[in-house]
């Protein structure tokens, strides 16, 4: 690479030779080749973390003058020859002692011992009578290394692979043993699929441990933790995901990339040292990425000791905790590891600070009697999805992305009642299964104006038109704008949104509605371990909205969101003369 001047820039990078052209026209670009003068040359630089191993930055390699095409067939080849290169080298960079080293280390080295075996097999002769005498004397070698893990020969394979790994190991111990183990292991395979191609036969993969290699193809390099999030991320189940749960999901793994790593490999992560990770998350305070941008969290950390912020809460660690068992959870059905080491492993338990509860009456009152709830019936205070909100979530129960997502065809007209129905779109998804669901419009609602509100909007068209587009989706305009509006009036944080969902369940027990009635309505998974839940349809839709009518909160009165009766009409007549 070299550099060139640029008036307006300075110097910047620039290839020393140009793409490859053919006459007039651009040639497809192959990674590595160039052309100098007549003469093509493939070219590609050496990982740092590998240099030393190999003694140079760069591999070069001239393919001479050929055509475009033989020259791209050739370039191919040599990056395949580099990428063996590459994972031979890594696999040698070992010099701690064996005993050191986890179980995926040694795993890691024993596949590229085998594809080193596999590559340096000689070619397959033509003639029969030679063949069979290769097949026996590969009939042996596979006798020879079954034997005990003591056999002198094995054990001298067993120092020779050490030397070629750069492993320092002692003999007569018991990495040893596991080395010896290792040899043994790969030499069985070759042995076999070498004998299967003398005798001309299908080229059986017997060692799952050996299943994905062959001379062709060498073993791919262990996963690290960074590689493992971005083929998490990249699995289609997830490509349909919110931008707001994505940017989410890709916080929290930033997190654990922070602490554990992001060149660690995935195998070898263990269960302590999660724990320790997770002990600087639980000191990390609230809204570091945004205080502290690009500051790595041990840092955040300590620094942060001394002001003595706000923490992350136990909830939002226990967040952290999830994505990490995911994505393990999702390697280990991918068979790319073979245990999950987050299984049951929880955070600290969340205090009562941190729980979230319902309103209390005065707080309801208070937040009910201000704006934009104090005069809406005034000429020009047009109400909008901050005024509907709350009062949807408190006479329905339902969650606030539920609520966001609904759309004009989603008030439905059934048994002369009115019904909301929670169901995904393109606008939102549902939590869990039960949460799609029809809801009784409450009396409430009617009575302040609900129904003309919402009838008025074309199927497809958004409930709350209001909300302005974003990049992150209307459900993210909402929390936020209706986090700080909570906050402006009742100041405990443990008051959200989500409380009006807990004084729905509570009003339905005051009320006496049955667990399944709730659960309908609110969308609860209650008795679903019972072997009679998955039978039979469900409760009418107006039996549903007689027991929504019982939902009351005492103490609370809203008259004032009741639109005033329309004044009566007069008829004034003219008044007739009177006849004389």
């Amino acid at each position: 690479m070299a550099r060139k001047y640029i008036k307006s820039k300075g110097y910047e990078p620039a290839l020393l030779h140009n793409g490859a052209t053919q006459g007039d026209e651009q040639m497809a670009k192959v990674p590595g080749l160039s052309r100098r003068g007549s003469v093509w040359q493939f070219r590609v630089r050496v990982p740092e973390k590998l240099q030393k191993a190999i003694g140079k930055g760069e591999i070069v390699k001239s393919l001479g003058p050929v055509s475009h095409a033989e020259a791209a067939r050739l370039a191919r080849l040599e990056r395949t020859t580099a990428d063996r290169l590459f994972a031979e080298a890594e696999a040698r960079a070992r010099t701690a002692p064996l005993a050191c080293l986890s179980e995926s280390q040694l795993r890691h080295l024993t596949r590229a011992f085998f594809f080193r075996l596999e590559e340096n097999a000689g070619p397959i002769p033509f003639s029969d009578d030679e063949r069979e005498v290769l097949a026996s004397s590969v009939r042996g070698d596979l006798a020879g290394i079954t034997q005990t893990l003591e056999d002198a020969s094995l054990q001298q394979v067993a120092i020779e692979f050490a030397e070629w790994a750069n492993v320092r190991v002692e003999r007569n111990s018991l990495a040893f043993l596991d080395l010896c183990r290792a040899v043994q292991r790969a030499h069985i395979e070759h042995y076999r699929r070498e004998h299967d191609r003398l005798r001309l036969k299908h080229e059986e993969r017997n060692d799952p441990l050996f299943a994905d290699i062959d001379r062709m193809h060498p073993p791919k390099p262990m996963l690290t933790l960074g590689d493992a999030v971005e083929k998490f991320m990249g699995d289609p189940q997830r490509t349909a995901l919110a931008p707001k749960t994505r940017a989410l999901w890709t916080g929290r793994f930033g997190a654990w990339l922070d602490l554990v790593g992001k060149a660690r490999p995935v195998a070898e992560i263990t269960r302590d040292e999660v724990r320790e990770a997770l002990k600087v998350l639980m000191r990390v305070p609230k809204n570091a990425a945004k205080l502290y941008p690009g500051v790595p969290l041990k840092k955040v950390v300590k620094d942060a000791t001394k002001g003595q912020p706000p923490l992350l809460s136990a909830k939002t660690v226990q967040l952290y905790i999830d994505v990490l068992n995911a994505l393990f959870k999702f390697l280990v059905e991918e068979q790319l590891l073979p245990r999950n080491v987050m299984q049951n492993l929880k955070g600290a338990p969340a205090s009562d600070d941190d729980k979230r509860r319902p309103w209390a009456v005065d707080e309801l009152k208070k937040f009910f009697g201000t704006d934009p709830f104090d005069k809406p019936w005034y000429p020009g205070r047009a109400k909008s999805w901050l005024f509907w909100l709350p009062l949807l979530g408190l006479f329905t129960g339902a969650r606030e992305g539920e609520l966001t997502g609904l759309t004009g065809e989603d008030l439905l007209s059934i048994d002369d009642g009115w019904f909301l129905a929670i169901r995904p779109n393109d606008v939102r998804r549902l939590k869990t299964k039960q949460s799609q669901r029809l809801v009784p419009v409450h009396p409430a609602l009617v009575r302040a104006g609900f129904l003309d509100f919402a009838r008025g909007r074309q199927p497809k068209e958004m409930l709350f038109s209001d909300l302005p587009s974003t990049a992150m989706g209307p459900l993210h305009v909402v929390q936020k704008g209706l986090g700080r509006h909570i906050r402006q009036i009742v100041t405990d944080s443990t008051i959200v949104f989500h409380s009006f969902r807990h004084n729905f369940r509570d009003a339905a027990r005051e009320a006496g509605l049955p667990l399944e009635v709730a659960g309908a309505i609110g969308g609860w998974k209650e008795g679903a371990k019972s072997s009679m839940a998955g039978y039979g349809k469900g409760y009418r839709e107006k039996t549903l909205a007689e027991w929504m009518t019982k939902i009351e909160y005492p103490g609370l009165k809203l008259d004032h969101l009741t639109p005033p009766e329309p004044p009566a009409l007069r008829v004034r007549y003219r008044q007739r003369p009177r006849m004389t």
